[in-house]
């Protein structure tokens, strides 16, 4: 946009190089006063074409001498591009615009972008139901795509007019959903006057509430097996048992032994050594 502006003063291109030049700051500057050698700033500033007449073009090579210094080789840019371009999906239709501007953007960059490869990408890169809608369409009588007759814009059409079908056939099912009762109402008897038998609508509710009062809801009582006499005083004894609480048994006092005198029956405190030792 500079360059345009200064071109239009009637400045020529090694001119116009030395100006922007002059106004570089930071890695900029520090990469033309410190990095370059004198030689390369004048072959920066004196370059010209290979055409006859040659014509200057000094701000060309200090655009693509900054490129290729700070962002890589400008030379396999279009590597990159490639590169993106077959990693480039649209899993669902609401990033669709969003798929569109940047695949175009990136394509056009490549000297093989009229190819019937990033074409047939183009389409394979959408969600591969609507792809496969889309390509129903393309086809030719003999059932192949011939994507070289085709171009972007084309392309672009089919998509979004089936993708517009789509949304219609979407709307129209829902209506057909909502009018269905409506219709049936409306009708009424009309079918019967004329020996047509209208199938009854299903009504969900009712059948689930049907379905539910059959149910029982009480335990089935289990058969006891035919038992007699004592045999029934034995079953019940055998499944049927009172509770009883556990009596807590206390120690016998053999287990009761002296530490002071070391026999069994009493503890130390009631010991008569310490009752003799007392009385002395």
């Amino acid at each position: 946009m500079y360059s345009t502006i200064c071109k239009q003063n009637k400045n020529t291109d090694s001119v116009i190089a030395r100006m922007i030049t002059a106004g570089f700051t930071g890695q900029l500057k520090g990469w033309w006063d410190n990095y370059l050698s004198e030689a390369s700033k004048e072959g920066i500033y004196n370059s010209k074409t290979n055409e006859n007449p040659p014509i200057e073009n000094a701000v060309y090579i200090l655009t693509v001498n900054i490129i290729e210094h700070f962002t890589g080789r400008f030379l396999s840019k279009s590597e990159n591009v490639r590169t993106l371009l077959q990693n480039l999906r649209c899993k669902t239709l609401t990033d669709y615009r969003w798929y569109k501007d940047a695949f175009l953007c990136r394509v056009m960059e490549l000297p093989e972008s009229s190819s019937a490869h990033w074409k047939a990408k183009f389409i394979d890169g959408l969600p591969h139901l609507f792809a496969e809608r889309v390509k129903t369409v393309l086809r030719d009588q003999s059932g192949s795509i011939p994507y070289n007759e085709y171009s972007y814009g084309r392309l672009i059409g089919a998509c979004t007019e089936q993708g517009l079908k789509l949304c219609n056939e979407i709307k129209l099912n829902q209506q057909i959903k909502r009018q269905n009762l409506a219709e049936r109402n409306q009708l009424g008897d009309f079918c019967e006057q004329f020996g047509m038998d209208m199938p009854p609508y299903p009504n969900k509710k009712r059948k689930a509430s049907r379905e539910i009062n059959n149910k029982s809801f009480h335990r089935k009582k289990r058969n006891k097996p035919y038992l007699k006499g004592t045999q029934i005083d034995n079953y019940n004894k055998k499944y049927f048992k009172p509770y009883r609480k556990k009596k807590f048994k206390s120690k016998p006092d053999n287990k009761i032994i002296c530490y002071k005198c070391n026999k069994i029956g009493h503890y130390a405190k009631d010991c008569w050594t310490k009752k003799a030792i007392s009385t002395l």
